[in-house]
Formats: structure tokens, sequence, C-alpha cells
């Protein structure tokens, strides 16, 4: 989208938020090269010491992301989980590479926050292997990597996103820009 023009682009990230639901408005779409890059940005977004919680059947590339946490934990139940206190990343698989069953929900969520009062968490959802997505089902999250445009349409390869919840977005944006 960086070659095609700020107009262009900029419809072009309309219509992606259009096309994933986002009829609040709650998001903003930051273009990258796919699924690894777009975990590399919150990596590098966190920076600090942070906890990174991962579903044991996550995309490769969340594996990946846990030589920039601090520390990390896979987990099999996200209602037994606990961490120490500080900056905590869940990052939840929308739908399982393993067995293709759905996994992560409003529902869950929503018990996160709860469980979570008072601390930094963060919560990310990988969509990437999902299909089309329903953003207001997931509004609670801060980050969404979406499918691949690849993945979706055919074409283009090299081409994804990362979905940033708007109130966190300038903050997110700002520290890109400080660190590359």
């Amino acid at each position: 989208p960086h070659t095609i023009g700020d107009e262009a682009s900029e419809r072009a990230r309309c219509e992606a938020l259009n096309f994933w639901s986002d009829k609040n408005g709650d998001f903003a779409l930051i273009w990258t090269s796919g699924a690894t890059e777009s975990l590399r940005l919150i990596g590098q977004y966190l920076a600090s010491e942070w906890t990174l919680c991962y579903d044991l059947d996550a995309h490769t590339s969340v594996v990946g992301l846990r030589r920039m946490a601090s520390s990390s934990s896979v987990m099999t139940d996200w209602d037994t989980m606990s961490v120490k206190k500080g900056i905590v990343l869940c990052l939840l698989t929308l739908e399982s590479n393993v067995d293709g069953r759905r996994r992560c929900n409003a529902l869950l969520i929503e018990k996160l926050r709860k469980k979570f009062q008072g601390e930094e968490l963060y919560i990310g959802i990988d969509a990437s292997k999902a299909g089309p997505l329903v953003l207001t089902d997931l509004a609670g999250a801060d980050f969404i990597i979406p499918p691949s445009f690849y993945k979706l349409f055919g074409s283009p390869t090299g081409l994804g996103a990362l979905l940033v919840k708007k109130e966190r977005s300038l903050h997110f944006l700002a520290a890109k820009r400080e660190r590359g």
C-alpha cells in the first residue's frame, strides 16, 4: 500500500476495516508484510520487561515472539493462569492451527480483563488462520492479527495488517517511530 499513494492506501485501509466489520470504528489498521511482522511490532511496542502467555497450539510466529519477552508461559487453561505483576500480553488463538477449533471469544476476553483488573494487560488475538472476522465480537482486544490478504483472496503475497485498538494506537505508533 505504501507504493500506491496516500489516497488509494487510505481507501484500501477503509475497505479492509469494512471487510472485517469494524462498524464502531474501534480499530486502526497498520499495513505489515504478514503475521510475523505484526507480532514483531507488538513485541517492540512492549519493549521492556513483559510476560507472554499464549495458546499451546499457537501460530509458529507466536512461538518466535518468546525471545522478545522476559518470560513466557504456554497456556492450556486460561482460567487457571497466574503470572507475576507487571506487563502481560495474552496472545489468544482465534482458530487452532492444530485442530481447527475456535478458541477465543468475547467471554474469554472479558474473563481475562476481570482477572487482571488493575494490571497492565494487553490482549492480542492471532486470527491469521481464521476467515473473515467480525471485529465487534473481538472488541475487547488491544491487537488483532487478521488473516493475510493472500489467504483470503489468493493475492497479493507479502501483504498483511495489524489491527490496533484506537485508544492504544497513538501510543503504539509513537513507540513504533521511536524504535524504528
